[in-house]
Parts: C-alpha cells; sequence; structure tokens
C-alpha cells in the first residue's frame, strides 16, 4: 500500500518544466541571440575578436555577453580568456535557432 503525500502541493502551472527551460529573458536580448546566431553559423570557430567585429560591440561588451551565455548555459567558453572560443550548448543552439522568434 503506498500513502499519499500530503505534503507536496499540486501545481497550478499547466507548462512543463522542459517548455519553462526554453523560454528564458536572454531570448530577448537582441545582441544575445546575435552572437549566439554568428557562433552557430561558424560551427564552434569563433573568438571574440570575430565576434567583435560582426556585432560592432566593443570587447569588453563581448566579454559581457560571453559570460552571460555561459553562466545560463547556452555557451561553454574553452581556453584562457581573450583567446576562447566559443562552444554552444544545445540550448545556445535552440537560442542561435529560435532566438527572439515570437512563434513561440
Amino acid at each position: 500500500m503506498t500513502a499519499n503525500d500530503s505534503n507536496s502541493a499540486e501545481s497550478e502551472n499547466p507548462v512543463s518544466q522542459r517548455e519553462n527551460d526554453r523560454i528564458h529573458p536572454t531570448a530577448h536580448d537582441p545582441e544575445l541571440v546575435r552572437i549566439a546566431r554568428f557562433a552557430y553559423a561558424a560551427a564552434g570557430a569563433v573568438t571574440r575578436q570575430d565576434l567583435a567585429a560582426e556585432t560592432g560591440l566593443a570587447l569588453t561588451e563581448i566579454d559581457e555577453r560571453l559570460d552571460q551565455l555561459e553562466a545560463e548555459g547556452y555557451a561553454d567558453l574553452i581556453g584562457e580568456r581573450g583567446r576562447q572560443a566559443v562552444l554552444l550548448t544545445t540550448r545556445g543552439e535552440w537560442l542561435a535557432q529560435e532566438g527572439n522568434d515570437e512563434r513561440r
């Protein structure tokens, strides 16, 4: 016989957790989406200098945005700062493909 867990509350949120993982404020930041799209198109062979040239952002801004992408699980930064390669995670690839697309 299995006892009911009286300490757990039933969720009123009809959206699955998996869908919540996909929708994130980063997806509404056009510069982060642009960086993700450029990294996706380059298939991992992109550096911060490449991103600065593509976006017109200063290297310090690129560093901040790359740190944000990494912290939020969209990218892995490989190597020493200043010479890092940007590798998108599965979430990062979704961001590059879907980004700020309103069809979500």
